[in-house]
């Protein structure tokens, strides 16, 4: 979750901006990061809007993308009975 949340810094500044402006923590230094416990990445991950699911989606479609799962044609990703995200 460390380097997730190293790569959300990086290319998703203005979610970042706005957490801070709402009152996160976000280090500055890459060893700051590493030095963060899993939970705390977890609150600072859910503080710009990403929540463990869509983590969860976004590895798994970008394995599916980058063919490790070459076998699959079609993903389809639920989050709840209702609701239903499809990446072709």
């Amino acid at each position: 979750m460390i380097m997730v949340l190293w790569w959300a810094q990086k290319h998703f500044p203005v979610a970042v901006k706005l957490a801070v402006e709402d009152g996160a923590e976000f280090p500055e230094a890459i060893d700051g990061l590493f030095a963060l416990e899993s939970s705390a990445a977890f609150d600072l991950l859910s503080k710009i809007g990403w929540s463990v699911d869509f983590i969860t989606a976004f590895m798994y479609v970008s394995i599916c993308t980058l063919g490790v799962l070459s076998n699959k044609k079609e993903t389809a990703i639920y989050y709840t009975i209702n609701k239903k995200y499809l990446a072709a």
